[in-house]
């Protein structure tokens, strides 16, 4: 699978559907859809596989949107491949995790994002705060 293929056609919708009624469905087609790449990444080609990633997403930006799309990209990034590269585990996932984050932080510092797991971004659905006070989300 060729690494440019982790960023979709589609990206900019992406981030449309990080709620918390789509994104479980999304982050399952998308960790689908990068589950190939995966499985072939080795640990030796984490760091090389993510600067040809952030070199090929330069490669995207307009003139005119060039703001949008950094944001774009980096929710792909941050709600989708990271998360898929941690829940897909070895030792190359995670590692092209950091290295992908690292990479991206460096070029473009103004939309810099942290890691964070498939859990650990769910968990923001779940409580939510009214004038001050928790209020639990039911599922629907």
């Amino acid at each position: 699978m060729d690494i440019r293929q982790l960023v979709p056609k589609d990206y900019s919708a992406y981030f449309a559907h990080f709620n918390r009624k789509n994104y479980p469905a999304f982050f399952q087609r998308y960790q689908a859809m990068s589950e190939p790449f995966w499985a072939q990444l080795t640990l030796q080609e984490t760091e090389s596989a993510a600067e040809t990633l952030v070199e090929h997403c330069g490669t995207l930006l307009r003139p005119f949107s060039r703001k949008v799309n950094l944001f774009d990209l980096k929710s792909l990034f941050a709600f989708y491949t990271v998360p898929a590269a941690l829940e897909y585990g070895g030792e190359a996932g995670p590692a092209f995790a950091r290295q992908l984050m690292e990479c991206w932080n460096r070029r473009y510092p103004k939309f810099s994002f942290s890691q964070a797991t498939h859990a650990e971004l769910m968990s923001g659905f779940e409580n939510t705060k009214i004038l001050g006070f928790n209020i639990k989300l039911k599922d629907k």
